[in-house]
């Protein structure tokens, strides 16, 4: 797991008020949803709301269930940050903790959000091309959300 002689996320400034609820769900407050620089619309917030320890344990003792983490650029820099490590080294114990709990695979979206920008830039590129002579113009609409691979 992360051991650091360094300060916890608790009391690391801007993450003070998410708690853990009596039935182990994690309430996460607007202060510090703003403080993680991500985006969480209303939708992932009830997904956040229902999801706890409990749940998480019960699908990696459930036989047919392969689990699968996700770990966003943001969420290795905060952990860095309050453990006094390089994002690199939170992604490699943040995926020997998770492989011995039983989880098959830990993914570090910053790949997905790679191949995302990288095809939106050739969707934009043939699409210019393809407009440019007639001068008909093509918006296109990209972005990145944490976590959302792009």
């Amino acid at each position: 797991g992360l051991v650091s002689s360094g300060p916890t996320p608790a009391g690391s400034a801007g993450f003070s008020q998410t708690r853990l609820q009596e039935d182990q769900s994690i309430k996460v407050t607007l202060q510090d949803c703003l403080a993680c620089s991500g985006c969480v619309t209303s939708a992932e917030t009830v997904l956040l709301e229902h999801q706890s320890i409990a749940e998480f344990t019960a699908k990696l003792r459930e036989t047919g269930v392969t689990v699968i983490v996700s770990v966003s650029p943001q969420s290795r820099a905060s952990l860095a940050e309050a453990y006094g490590l390089t994002p690199e080294q939170v992604l490699r114990r943040l995926t020997a903790f998770f492989q011995q709990l039983g989880v098959a695979h830990v993914f570090d979206t910053s790949d997905s959000r790679d191949f995302s920008l990288l095809e939106t830039a050739a969707e934009f590129v043939a699409r210019y091309r393809e407009a440019h002579p007639a001068g008909t113009p093509h918006p296109i609409a990209g972005g990145g959300v944490a976590g959302g691979g792009g």
